[in-house]
């Protein structure tokens, strides 16, 4: 099932402290590693009022998204929370 992962500030976090954290800081060996295996794809940066990133996913559920989210670190130290979104293709383009 494909999922759209949207990345918001967590409540109390400034812009500034997500743009910091988003430039100085590379993609994780996790999160490197679940592109390669074409579990994340179509990774773009936000950029404007609201920073931070959004890509889909591939998965059985959302509670296993969840799992593998809750592990990174910005998420972790409380920077950034996820929205996890079922999606489809747009059937219209067909």
């Amino acid at each position: 099932m494909l999922f759209l992962c949207n990345s918001r500030m967590a409540p109390g976090v400034k812009r500034e402290q997500v743009i910091e954290y988003l430039a100085s800081t590379r993609m994780s060996a996790v999160g490197w590693d679940l592109v390669r295996r074409e579990i994340i794809s179509h990774v773009l940066w936000k950029v404007g009022e609201r920073p931070g990133v959004a890509f889909t996913v591939n998965a059985d559920g959302e509670q296993a998204i969840r799992r593998v989210l809750d592990e990174l670190e910005p998420v972790k130290s409380g920077l950034i929370e996820f929205d996890i979104d079922p999606v489809s293709p747009f059937r219209q383009f067909d």
